[in-house]
C-alpha cells in the first residue's frame, strides 16, 4: 500500500523526495491531525485534482496500517529513497532512568515499536539526528500509538538528560514535525 501511495505521488511531484515528504506529511496528519498546523502547506496536492484524490484515496487504508506495529514506513524509506535494506540500528544505546527509557540514534523507531509490542504500558523516550528518519519514527510511533517523547538532536552535542536543567529544557521540544535545533542547550562540559 505504502509503495504504492509513494508511485502515485511521483505522478505529481517534481521528484522523488518531494513525492516522500508528501507522504510522510500526509500519514502524520492522519493519524494525529494535531500535525496539520505544523506543516508548511494545508495539502492542496491533496484536493487539487478530483481524479487524483479518488485514485490516492483509494489506496490508503489507515485500518491495514495500524494493524500490525512494524516498521513498513521506515523499511520503504530505506527501500526507495535510500537504495538499501532497512537497517537494525546496533547501534542504538538505552539509557534507565526514573522516566522510563531513552534511546538513542532512534533511527525509523524499529527498536521502539518492537519494544512497545512486548511493554505497551512503558513510556518510550527517543533521540534521532537526522531529521528525515526523526519523522518516519515519530509517524510510526504515532500510528501504532506507541507512548513516546522523540526528540531530533544530536545526543554528542545537545543535552539529553531528562535529569538535568538542560536536557529538560531540550525535552520541551520533543514530538515537533518543525524542529529547530538552534534552540536546544549544549551537553554541560565538566
Amino acid at each position: 500500500m505504502l509503495e504504492k501511495m509513494l508511485n502515485l505521488l511521483q505522478e505529481i511531484s517534481v521528484d522523488e523526495n518531494s513525492a516522500w515528504n508528501k507522504m510522510i506529511e500526509f500519514l502524520i496528519v492522519d493519524n494525529q491531525g494535531r500535525y496539520f498546523f505544523q506543516i508548511d502547506h494545508k495539502f492542496e496536492w491533496l484536493w487539487e485534482d478530483e481524479g487524483f484524490t479518488s485514485r490516492f484515496m483509494s489506496i490508503y487504508d489507515s485500518v491495514l496500517l495500524r494493524s500490525d506495529c512494524q516498521d513498513h514506513v521506515g523499511e520503504l524509506y530505506y527501500k526507495r529513497m535510500l537504495n538499501k535494506t532497512c537497517s537494525d540500528n546496533s547501534s542504538i544505546r538505552k539509557i534507565l532512568h526514573q522516566k522510563g527509557i531513552t534511546y538513542s540514534s532512534v533511527g525509523t523507531g524499529k527498536e521502539i515499536l518492537q519494544a512497545a509490542k512486548k511493554n505497551p504500558n512503558t513510556k518510550y523516550y527517543g533521540v534521532e539526528s537526522d531529521i528525515k528518519l526523526y519523522r518516519i519514527a515519530l509517524t510510526n510511533c504515532i500510528i501504532h500509538g506507541v507512548d513516546v517523547q522523540l526528540l531530533n538532536a544530536n545526543p554528542n552535542e545537545h543535552d539529553i538528560n531528562v535529569q538535568t536543567v538542560n536536557g529538560r529544557s531540550n525535552w520541551k521540544y520533543a514530538n515537533r514535525w518543525k524542529v529547530d535545533c538552534d534552540k536546544l542547550k549544549p551537553v554541560a562540559i565538566g
